[in-house]
């Protein structure tokens, strides 16, 4: 166990060991959108990654079974859920693909 005075030192440098340094990171907040879809669930992961449109990005983090968890950088969860769907419906798949998306 290190001693606070180990930590504000750079985690042992009092001894030699200059390998390690103290790390603070900060976390982001993300919002999390879940998108129920029984199949083409890699065309949906791709088409969502790739997009970009007015800063809105999202990000696959969890998939079990039809249920795809992906991340997004804006705060409002019920806008992310409405550019999701209309992204995904815009397709020329999109429109007779089951699917639901909701928020978590």
């Amino acid at each position: 166990m290190f001693s606070s005075a180990d930590l504000l030192a750079g985690f042992g440098q009092k001894k030699g060991y200059y390998d390690r340094f103290l790390t603070i990171k900060f976390w982001e907040v993300f919002t999390v959108i879940i998108i129920n879809c029984p199949m083409k669930r890699d065309y949906i992961t791709e088409l969502l990654e790739a997009h970009d449109q007015d800063g809105v990005t999202f990000k696959k983090v969890k998939e079990a079974g039809m249920k795809m968890s992906f991340e997004t950088n804006i705060d409002d969860e019920e806008k992310a859920a409405r550019i999701a769907k209309e992204t995904i419906k815009a397709t020329e798949i999109g429109s007779v693909l089951y699917f639901q998306v909701t928020v978590e």
